[in-house]
């Protein structure tokens, strides 16, 4: 690997893990990405639903222009996409996993790249040679893009910044060749609204990775005795009815250990129950 891509590849990899950094575990990690998977799940058919008719805005918008051709291939383009994502999540949009890995989230942030590389072509291909109205249009559809994607991916940091650089880039380059000095303002404007919705979104992924760990460590405190930090009497029963379920579904056996401390009674009469929890904490250890 060549020394100048080193701090990009860190800059990447940071993207990608954030926030899930604020943790060293793994299982909280996984937990905190389920987290953020489900709740662009949450919205991803309407997104997508969104797309399509943005999509069917443009055609009729540039219908009678010299570029419909043009618009019918990228809308069909886009559209094809669209469905064949839908369809291949369509199982999954109700179901929230209780752990996510790393690799999700990097196809997450692949598709978004994917996708707002799609809407970054519509500024690029058609902003120019259209006319004044049709121009409206298209800044209003990149304007609405933008706004939607940043908001189902606003818990996955790294996918909503792959899904709008790349409109935000096409639409300054875009407007740029446009040699319109009245639209270098909405240039601007674009770059400026874009950074604050960045900041918007690491500041909501970062409080829902705060609330997922909080989560799990009352999970583990109820479920753990506070002397020895053995798993205590509610996670027995649960790991019990877990075992039988498997039991029953897949004929996996199991046995149940069961230990006894002999004459514990005599060491709290005899030496104090401060001592009694030491042996206790010892064995438990």
């Amino acid at each position: 690997m060549r020394p100048s891509s080193q701090p990009l590849r860190k800059l990447l990899t940071a993207i990608l893990s954030f926030p899930c950094s604020v943790t060293d575990e793994e299982a909280v990690q996984g937990r905190i990405r389920a987290e953020q998977i489900s709740n662009i799940k949450r919205y991803l058919s309407a997104m997508l639903l969104a797309n399509v008719c943005n999509a069917g805005i443009l055609i009729v918008a540039l219908w009678a222009s010299p570029q419909h051709q043009l618009a019918i291939i990228w809308a069909t383009t886009t559209l094809v996409f669209t469905l064949y994502h839908g369809f291949k999540n369509r199982h999954s949009a109700d179901a929230k996993p209780s752990h996510v890995s790393r690799s999700t989230i990097t196809r997450t942030a692949r598709n978004a790249l994917f996708f707002g590389s799609l809407w970054a072509m519509l500024p690029v291909l058609f902003f120019t040679n259209a006319s004044p109205g049709e121009q409206v249009i298209i800044a209003c559809l990149c304007a609405g893009v933008l706004g939607g994607g940043t908001f189902v991916l606003a818990s996955v940091p790294a996918a909503a910044i792959a899904f709008t650089a790349p409109i935000v880039v096409a639409s300054v380059i875009a407007i740029l060749r446009s040699a319109d000095p009245k639209f270098l303002v909405v240039a601007v404007l674009m770059i400026s609204y874009v950074t604050a919705l960045w900041r918007a979104v690491c500041v909501y992924a970062s409080q829902i990775a705060k609330r997922v760990a909080e989560q799990v460590q009352v999970e583990r405190r109820v479920r753990c005795d506070e002397l020895t930090s053995l798993p205590n009497r509610l996670a027995f029963f649960e790991g019990l009815k877990s075992a039988f379920t498997r039991l029953d579904r897949l004929r996996e056996r199991f046995a149940v250990l069961y230990l006894d401390l002999n004459d514990f009674k005599g060491v709290n009469d005899r030496f104090g129950h401060a001592v009694g929890d030491k042996l206790l904490i010892e064995v438990g250890r």
